[in-house]
């Protein structure tokens, strides 16, 4: 029997073997900090949240200068119409005048350029339709 807590409350009734493999499966879901890398969702989110660490990825992965970053937007969601499939950025800063679309990919996948100019139509779309 598997086991899926929503409340720290329903360790109670557990028998040892279900907590146990209900640990397992949590310990695989969350890393300790020390295990985190720049790659890791929850890093490279807190990290990019500060402005000035995300100007300075911008500006050296990009080599230009970029202007003063707005808060940058985290796991911001696109779903233009309710048919299409729509896309989770994981982060989308702006410096004014430039709108920066920053992914994390660990494994290159050979879709990676086709994605990417997915990703670019739906954010046009999606500043086109505001405006």
């Amino acid at each position: 029997m598997r086991v899926k807590l929503r409340s720290l409350s329903e360790l109670e009734g557990l028998e040892t073997e279900e907590l146990e493999r209900e640990c397992r499966r949590l310990r695989v879901r969350f890393k300790p900090v020390e295990e985190l890398t720049f790659a890791d969702d929850f890093l490279f989110g807190a990290l990019m949240y500060r402005r000035e660490v995300c100007k300075g990825v911008i500006e050296r992965l990009l080599g230009i200068r970029a202007g003063k970053i707005t808060y940058p937007e985290f796991q911001k969601v696109i779903s233009p119409f309710y048919d299409s499939k729509g896309i989770r950025l994981d982060v989308l800063a702006r410096d004014g005048k430039t709108l920066y679309n920053i992914e994390m990919q660990t494994v290159a996948h050979a879709s990676l350029p086709l994605r990417m100019r997915y990703y670019q139509g739906l954010l046009d779309m999606d500043l086109l339709m505001k405006g």
